[in-house]
């Protein structure tokens, strides 16, 4: 990948769903660290240590299924914040993700979700509801799991 990038036939190295343990020799043996690593993430699936450790070595988290592929939804926790900005649950999710400094990947088919999607930048949530969100991780993961790769 670095030949690749010194021949200008990429902009960036990037990684997905690597875990600590599989960033640190990458992050140690590399002469250019990746610029991005591309995991699953949301408060039910919050890598909080992976999450730190790409911040401590400049690596940009970027998330997806930041809406738990409609899984997390409904959680009840999630539906009162909501009610308290006037916002839908996805939106919650969503700008909870961007206020951790997280890039985020929302998936949608319908455009009135995509729309919904984009109109997350217009409000922020309160230090409060960001922690207790925080405190949600059940290791709920909704798609493979990277831990299972040596």
């Amino acid at each position: 990948m670095e030949k690749l990038l010194d021949e200008g036939l990429c902009r960036a190295i990037g990684v997905s769903n690597f875990l600590q343990r599989h960033l640190e020799p990458l992050v140690e043996n590399a002469t250019i660290p990746p610029l991005v690593n591309q995991v699953e993430f949301n408060p039910f699936q919050l890598p909080q240590s992976l999450h730190q450790y790409c911040r401590d070595n400049g690596i940009l988290l970027e998330g997806y299924c930041p809406l738990g592929k409609g899984h997390i939804l409904s959680d009840p926790r999630l539906a009162t914040i909501a009610t308290v900005y006037g916002r839908s649950p996805a939106q919650v999710l969503l700008r909870w993700s961007l206020q951790k400094g997280v890039v985020t990947i929302p998936k949608s088919r319908r455009v009135e979700h995509v729309q919904q999607n984009l109109e997350v930048f217009d409000f922020a949530l309160e230090e409060r509801h960001v922690e207790e969100m925080d405190t949600w991780h059940q290791n709920l993961r909704v798609t493979w799991d990277p831990s299972r790769v040596a």
